[in-house]
Order: C-alpha cells, then structure tokens, then sequence
C-alpha cells in the first residue's frame, strides 16, 4: 500500500479534511475517513489520463476523491459530489498539485 498525504494550502489547510468535517452524519464522516485513508488499494477510474486521478468513492450520491501518485506516495487533493463541478473538481485539483509540486521543488 502506498503511503497517504493530505494536500495542504500554503495557508496550511487540508481540503480534502474539511470537506469530509463538513459532513453532517457523524457515521458518513467516519466510514469516508476509513475509505479515504485506504486509497492506495482504489483502483482509478477507467479511462484516466493525466497526473490527476479520480476514484469513486461508492457513498450516498458517489463522492469523486481526487489524487496524484508523488515520489512521497499518494497525495490526496479533493473531493467532490455534484456531477456539474466535475470541470471545476478537475481544474481545482491540477491546481492544487501544480501548487504542491512548486513547493516541494523549492524546498529539495
């Protein structure tokens, strides 16, 4: 199993964290959290091409969880439910890894 990262803003803020903590069941919040952590075992979604990933995740309505393989493991970006944002999700998500792979860059 690869090794999971939370993608973090310059300000220090993980979205994927608080997009599951805006939740409101408790149990959903939980059993996402379990998944979350488990995606070095999620194949990606068919068809993929890019350094972006998207796997879906089988709750409620179906929630896309984006990510990047980095030499550090796995980096979770985003997550998403509304069919209509895919484009945004996407966009959101290369930016977050672009923004990422600047920093580490500057930091080696």
């Amino acid at each position: 199993m690869n090794r999971v990262l939370r993608y973090q803003t310059p300000e220090g803020l993980e979205p994927v964290t608080l997009w599951i903590e805006g939740l409101p069941d408790p149990g959903t919040r939980k059993a996402l959290k379990r998944r979350v952590e488990a995606v070095g075992l999620i194949a990606p979604s068919p068809g993929q091409a890019g350094p972006v990933r998207e796997a879906v995740l089988d709750f409620g309505p179906g929630v896309r969880l984006y990510y990047a393989p980095v030499a550090e493991g796995l980096l979770l970006l985003l997550c998403g439910t509304d069919p209509r944002a895919l484009p945004m999700e996407r966009d959101t998500a290369s930016r977050f890894l672009e923004e990422y792979l600047s920093r580490t860059a500057l930091a080696a």
